[in-house]
């Protein structure tokens, strides 16, 4: 039996917040999409950031202290009545990212027609609607300026972009 097969004018690969934000612009313009996810919708990253885990604090165990005090507190802060509930599993995950703690937006160089939205860090959440919004119009034919400035050729070009809000 063959698989079926479905037709559309675009695939988005992963279904977390910045993958639906485009799927979303992208019908809202009138394209079919298609949208495809290893794990299940916001399984990914868009499902660990709130995790407060960095890269930066050093070992696992350092991380797994980290994420198990920053929920306590905030268990604490937030929902008093909880304060002593038990944490016997937390689950943490990697924090992803560029190194100029940018997004890499728009065509892959050498692949005609592939779009990447990748390396959001902490920030999907703030500007997935705007990058929904931008990358659809690329594919639309749209040139967004922000697409030069955020492209994958910055790293070999040494046109890094400092995020200027980082402490």
């Amino acid at each position: 039996m063959a698989a079926i097969r479905p037709s559309s004018d675009s695939l988005v690969v992963g279904a977390g917040v910045v993958g639906l934000s485009i799927a979303l612009a992208l019908q809202e313009r009138g394209a079919h999409v298609v949208v495809v996810e290893r794990a299940g919708v916001a399984e990914g990253q868009s499902v660990i950031q709130p995790g407060g885990i960095r890269p930066q604090w050093g070992t696992t165990v350092n991380c797994r202290l980290a994420l198990r005090a920053n929920v306590r507190t905030a268990m604490r802060d937030l929902l008093p009545i909880l304060e002593y509930v038990g944490l016997d599993v937390l689950v943490s995950g990697a924090y992803d990212g560029t190194p100029d703690r940018q997004p890499i937006l728009g065509l892959l160089p050498g692949h005609d027609g592939l779009h990447v939205a990748a390396g959001f860090g902490g920030h999907r959440f703030m500007i997935a609607p705007a990058v929904g919004r931008i990358v659809a119009g690329e594919i639309d034919g749209e040139r967004d300026t922000v697409l030069d400035v955020l492209d994958s050729r910055r790293f070999q070009e040494g046109l890094t972009v400092p995020e200027p809000q980082v402490i």
